[in-house]
């Protein structure tokens, strides 16, 4: 919804708060409350008196009987892993509310790996922080919302190289607590033109120092110095140093002065030790239906993926996303997908989306849409129930009787200063569909304060001056208040 600039001055403010103890609620700084069926944190209510805080739940709940289900199972130890969708516009690209939400839930339930992720910065747009994706090419980026072109998927975002050997390196940042992994899921095209991508791990790629070039000088010779040192740290070659200073053989003596003529030093580039974790192979066409996936015995925070050609048709590289797993840990996998700018209608666009969700093998999809359709005072109703019907129609024919949970838009002004009347009858429509489809509801817009709301969430510092998007204490707030709504359904189901 907002260009790039705008983005990195959100993204050069935020920071993830450490993991709190499973059993509290971090709600201000040092200040803790218990998560129980009939708490309500009191600090919201004197802090934030525009809060509805008797809207902050979860409505229908038995429509998510199977997740807490499962919920319990986890956390008795009888099963070993959840995996939660969750799936928005640039509210959740950003994985500030998200990121919050996967804090939570691993603090709580366990870590089992950072989920999906995609390499924003690459497709020159804001990236979350507690990971970071380079390469040594620039990528061609596809979005389902402003850039159609090739196939995009699981992400709603694609990008794209022709160069064969792409290189591109993943750390994920220990920002969020044990963020290794030991399995990785490459979502991305596979035909007869497809790269294979090697996969290996090692040390940080060492920065090549640039050259030094020395004027003409004297060295006063120490105790350990060798022509063959001296020659390397000057950048001039032995035989040249014995030459200027009338040297025949190698004997230096302490004190002895040296005329160093001047030169270049330069220095060779460091050595990486790459340790090989596998190929995948992308241009047997037909393969199976499906990413393709490598499981390994060491757990690493950093990745390197390389591109190769087996043969001449081997031209391309279409990447829709990567899983990070932890499969030696019992745990949530919290997995976030999000697209700045984007609707129900672009995920429909998306020509892999619907169909890779699956593979993820989602245990609960939340969906937080509607804002970019609410912008306007007359907003096209038909065409957007049209649109969200298709959605949670793909949805269901690749993901049957997976709960789902939908989050009401959020207030919004129109051009920073005026009231939007389409808020309302897209939150209203969202409310409405929830009820007929059988799906669970998060009332954002009335938990906000209904109509004008945002108002005060920016005056009290957790909206930007856009009115439109939060600061990161805003989406802490809202994951704050989501989780527990989620945690009191649970605890009495």
């Amino acid at each position: 919804m907002m260009g790039l600039k705008y983005w990195l001055s959100i993204l050069s403010t935020f920071f993830f708060l450490q993991p709190e103890s499973h059993d509290h609620l971090l709600i201000a700084p040092g200040e803790f409350v218990s998560v129980g069926v009939d708490t309500l944190p009191a600090y919201w209510q004197t802090e934030y008196p525009f809060l509805n805080l008797d809207a902050n739940e979860v409505v229908f709940p038995e429509q998510l009987a199977s997740f807490f289900e499962k919920l319990r199972q986890l956390e008795n130890g009888e099963i070993e892993r959840l995996n939660i969708v969750h799936i928005g516009d640039s509210h959740v690209q950003a994985d500030f509310w998200t990121g919050k939400m996967r804090q939570k839930f691993q603090a709580r339930f366990g870590a089992a790996g950072r989920g999906l992720i995609f390499p924003y910065q690459l497709a020159g747009t804001n990236n979350p922080l507690d990971y970071r994706i380079t390469s040594n090419t620039d990528w061609i980026a596809r979005n389902n919302a402003f850039k159609p072109g090739f196939p995009m998927g699981i992400s709603g975002m694609s990008i794209h190289t022709t160069k064969p050997d792409f290189t591109m390196e993943v750390l994920i940042k220990d920002s969020l607590g044990d963020g290794r992994f030991n399995k990785v899921t490459f979502f991305n095209e596979k035909t007869t033109s497809s790269l294979d991508f090697a996969l290996s791990f090692g040390d940080p790629q060492p920065k090549e120092e640039k050259p030094v070039t020395v004027q003409r000088k004297i060295h006063r010779v120490r105790s350990g110095d060798t022509l063959y040192d001296l020659g390397r740290k000057y950048g001039v070659r032995v035989k040249d140093l014995q030459r200027w200073n009338g040297i025949r053989g190698s004997r230096l003596s302490i004190g002895q002065k040296l005329v160093v003529k001047g030169g270049t030093v330069k220095r060779a580039k460091p050595k990486v030790n790459h340790n090989k974790l596998g190929l995948l192979s992308n241009s047997e066409y037909p393969i199976f239906e499906g990413p393709n996936a490598l499981e390994f015995d060491t757990l690493l925070y950093r990745l390197q993926i390389q591109g190769e050609r087996h043969n001449n048709e081997q031209k391309e590289a279409l990447i829709y996303g990567i899983s990070l797993e932890n499969t030696r840990n019992n745990g949530i996998v919290y997995h976030s997908i999000g697209v700045n700018g984007a609707t129900h209608f672009h995920f429909n666009q998306a020509k892999h989306f619907a169909k890779d969700l699956p593979w993820l093998e989602p245990d609960l999809i939340i969906v937080s849409l509607g804002t970019n359709e609410s912008v306007g005072s007359d907003p096209d109703l038909h065409k957007f129930a049209e649109d969200v019907d298709l959605f949670y129609q793909n949805i269901a024919d690749n993901c049957p009787d997976v709960p789902v949970l939908v989050t009401t838009n959020s207030d919004i002004l129109r051009k920073r200063k005026y009231p939007n009347e389409g808020t309302k009858p897209i939150k209203e429509a969202l409310v409405q569909k929830a009820g007929e489809s059988g799906f669970g509801l998060w009332d954002l817009h009335e938990l906000m304060g209904g109509q004008g709301a945002i108002r005060a969430w920016q005056k009290a510092g957790l909206a930007h001056t856009d009115f439109i998007h939060f600061t990161e204490a805003g989406y802490t707030l809202q994951a704050d208040l989501l989780f527990a709504a989620l945690i009191k359904a649970y605890e009495q189901y």
